[in-house]
């Protein structure tokens, strides 16, 4: 068969319709990529009056060119990666940052500090793209950027002298990395960041081989893009600055020029926020058009009294907690060999000429990160660390590569263990991802689920005060982009910190009341908050966020159903700051007086995902599984005060469905089998 036959099955393929939506143009863009390869070497081939029958000649013509051996497995590894995180990834709005980065760029909004203009934009475009919804597609530019960072870790190692299965190998572990695979599979700016770094690296590596204008002029603009995406690519510059100062005598003028214009021109994505803050967009986090606002928000300036605020005992504890993960996410063999591979540098100059080079600048980037990370005080620390892991991938491939090379090693067996290591290796990491259940986020609907059923719960025109950060933009992305209660207005606790935060809320709901001088009182507080020291500016800032929060509910709860969804809710609540609160199931009612209890539906909510908690994948969905519980035992105890017995114990039942080892459902379930015959009070 010649390739003009092959050419014209071509035109018949498709890709069955059973694929999930969101991944069959990625699989028709593999498609035509791996036959774009092929078919130019079968024309090739064509053009020379071979065929496929001629095997000799044909594999020849596969590989006549050597810019395709380099070339082609990357793209490989990247149409590999990008399907595997595309089939994986989160079908929905996902928690943490992730919901807000959900629905704020499709909608023209801006995000919290820094502002993230890059990575904005590209969600923004993407949202063009035919996903199912904005939330896919934020999702798939993490996806997108983690496929990258495959790639950026294999031209790192092939720019440092390893050969393509080593190269392979670094890209496999590093695809397969438990936060890279996590990270690739919702909407986080992580993916990117590392990205970026793995490039910016490379293309110091190889100006220090070729010290051409073009390098660093290439260098500057992707650090500039970087600092558009995340500020913490500051930390970058020490080992950025050891492979470039160390090599000083080929610095140019013309290079020096391209680096600084490369590098403004990555910055000037910032000039996005002020522009579109001037049209007062859906979600105007910081208003930061001006030059004051604009400054406070690029810097975070809301958060730097997490950072350097702790204790040494917390460092210690955090760095511990830190590394256990690292260890755990790279499946351990990646932690040891790169620590190993680390030590073999000190003494492989003769076998590695730039083994010193390359031992200085992991050790100047690690260093850099554990020193910042370790001192910040935040949840999502995780995905700070991603360029650790790249250190540790490059440390094990270093492994795999004097180890295939002992002298002790017979030369026929080398490239048969080195292949066998280099597949060996990402096999192990691939096995630990399933064992912890780190291997993406398909099919979780948690998020989705629980935000939705809280609009169900609300009443007609309610104001909503919620604890969770995440779940207010979970609402507001069901309101925005799904469409859904419109007639619900969230209020984020945590915000209302913040004075703009009050601005925006007017522009939400123009019905919503906000007391007279409200907003000047919260600004003088927040400027005195410049005077307290670090250790005391969360807890001064959220007594002045509970201020602002009560004077919002006592102004509004006369005129309109007012409400709270509180966080973990792990004790039933009665009152909340002066006001009786009444369990409603996953939120309480507020009022001024007493409230007597009430039977309320809980139909609404998502089935259980299986009665052992314990085996859930994530902590978020563990945490559902326990609201969820919770409000069936509740709702239990409340039907047995009303008389109810029957349709307790079916309630306190519904509970072990969603936590098997719920104690206080059990406990409840023997309380009222013995409340028949006396008086026994339900725990």
């Amino acid at each position: 068969m010649d390739y003009f036959q092959v050419n014209q099955l071509e035109n018949d393929f498709m890709f069955p319709a059973a694929y999930p939506e969101h991944c069959r143009l990625f699989l028709d863009f593999a498609f035509h990529m791996v036959q774009f390869f092929i078919m130019g070497r079968l024309r090739y081939a064509g053009k020379r009056g071979l065929t496929s029958k001629n095997k000799k000649h044909f594999v020849h013509s596969i590989s006549v060119r050597s810019w395709q051996v380099y070339s082609l497995p990357p793209l490989l590894l990247f149409v590999f990666f990008l399907l595997i995180y595309m089939f994986t990834m989160c079908p929905t709005v996902y928690w943490g940052d992730s919901a807000e980065f959900s629905w704020v760029p499709a909608t023209g909004g801006i995000l919290h500090p820094s502002g993230y203009p890059l990575f904005t934009m590209l969600c923004r475009a993407f949202s063009l793209l035919p996903f199912g919804n904005t939330a896919q597609a934020s999702n798939a530019v993490s996806a997108f950027a983690g496929a990258l960072s495959v790639v950026g870790i294999y031209f790192l190692s092939r720019t440092m002298g390893f050969g393509i299965a080593e190269s392979c190998a670094a890209s496999a572990m590093l695809g397969f990395d438990g936060e890279v695979w996590m990270q690739s599979t919702v909407a986080e700016v992580y993916t990117l960041h590392l990205a970026l770094g793995l490039t910016a690296i490379a293309l110091a590596l190889k100006w220090r081989e070729q010290p051409t204008a073009l390098w660093l002029g290439i260098l500057g603009l992707v650090c500039g893009l970087s600092l558009a995406n995340h500020l913490t690519t500051v930390l970058w510059l020490p080992a950025l600055a050891y492979l470039i100062l160390t090599k000083w005598r080929n610095l140019e003028g013309t290079g020096v020029a391209l680096s600084v214009g490369g590098l403004f021109i990555g910055l000037s994505f910032y000039a996005y926020l002020p522009l579109v803050a001037m049209d007062s967009p859906s979600f105007n986090q910081g208003d930061p058009v001006t030059l004051q606002a604009f400054w406070n928000h690029v810097s975070g300036s809301q958060y730097t009294y997490r950072l350097f605020s702790m204790g040494l005992r917390e460092i210690l504890k955090g760095a511990a907690n830190d590394i256990e993960d690292i260890f755990s996410r790279t499946s351990g063999i990646v932690f040891l060999t790169g620590l190993l591979g680390m030590a073999w540098l000190t003494n492989a100059k003769k076998k590695m000429p730039m083994a010193h080079t390359l031992l200085i600048t992991l050790l100047l980037l690690v260093s850099a990160i554990f020193l910042y990370t370790f001192n910040y005080n935040i949840p999502d620390r995780s995905g700070y660390l991603l360029l650790v892991d790249s250190c540790l991938v490059i440390g094990a491939t270093v492994f795999i590569n004097r180890l295939s090379g002992l002298s002790s090693i017979r030369r026929k067996v080398r490239p048969v263990l080195k292949l066998s290591m280099a597949i060996v290796f990402p096999g192990i990491v691939l096995l630990g991802q399933f064992l912890d259940q780190r291997d993406g986020h398909a099919n979780d609907y948690t998020l989705e689920h629980y935000s939705e059923a809280v609009l169900k719960e609300m009443p007609s025109n309610g104001l909503l005060m919620v604890e969770d950060l995440e779940v207010y933009h979970a609402l507001r992305y069901m309101q925005g982009i799904l469409g859904r209660r419109k007639d619900v207005t969230p209020v984020c606790e945590y915000l209302l910190r913040l004075p703009w935060y009050l601005d925006q809320l007017k522009r939400d709901d123009p019905d919503l009341i906000l007391p007279k001088g409200l907003q000047q009182e919260l600004k003088v507080r927040v400027e005195a908050l410049k005077d307290a020291g670090k250790r005391s500016v969360g807890k001064l800032s959220g007594q002045i966020a509970s201020m602002v929060e009560k004077r919002i509910i006592s102004a509004n709860i006369g005129s309109r159903p007012v409400y709270r969804c509180p966080h973990e809710d792990v004790k039933w609540a009665t009152e909340f700051l002066g006001f009786d609160a009444r369990f409603n199931g996953l939120t309480y009612e507020l009022s001024r007086n007493k409230l007597p209890d009430r039977d309320f539906p809980l139909s609404y909510l998502p089935r259980s995902l299986g009665p052992d908690k314990n085996a859930l994948k994530t902590p978020r969905m563990k945490f559902v599984q326990s609201r969820y519980a919770t409000a069936f035992n509740r709702r239990g105890i409340i039907r047995a005060r009303l008389g109810k017995t029957e349709d307790a114990v079916s309630d306190f039942k519904k509970a072990l469905e969603y936590d098997a080892d719920y104690k206080a459902a059990l406990k409840n379930i023997e309380a009222l089998e013995r409340i028949r015959d006396s008086n026994t009070e339900l725990k």
